[in-house]
């Protein structure tokens, strides 16, 4: 095992992920995204890593029964399944998130009677 060294741009991946619904982290291989996810994360939030085939073929077989399984999704290397992209075919993050949205709203208008 190594020591984590702290990135330089942990306190505003931090703000992102508290502010955003969708957060991208991108950049070049070897520089420690990953690294900086499971390090800077609350443990709330479970990492799909697409390196694990069996999480890749779930997720390209049923991503909703797989994502909608947990509240707080990080899917680490992502592009092992372009279709979760917005411009990939389905758009289905994009999807998701208004469903979840739609969802919440629902449930809030049938709580309050709105």
């Amino acid at each position: 095992m190594f020591d984590y060294h702290p990135r330089w741009i942990a306190p505003l991946f931090g703000t992102m992920i508290e502010e955003a619904s969708i957060v991208v982290l991108t950049g070049p291989r070897q520089v420690g995204k990953s690294t900086l996810i499971r390090n800077e994360l609350d443990p709330s939030f479970r990492i799909l890593n697409l390196d694990d085939l069996d999480i890749l073929s779930q997720i390209k077989d049923n991503p909703t029964a797989l994502l909608h399984t947990s509240d707080f999704n990080v899917i680490d290397e992502a592009q092992r399944a372009p279709a979760l992209r917005p411009g990939g075919g389905c758009g289905f993050a994009k999807m998701t998130l208004y469903r979840s949205y739609r969802d919440k709203i629902k449930a809030g208008n049938e709580f309050t009677g709105q």
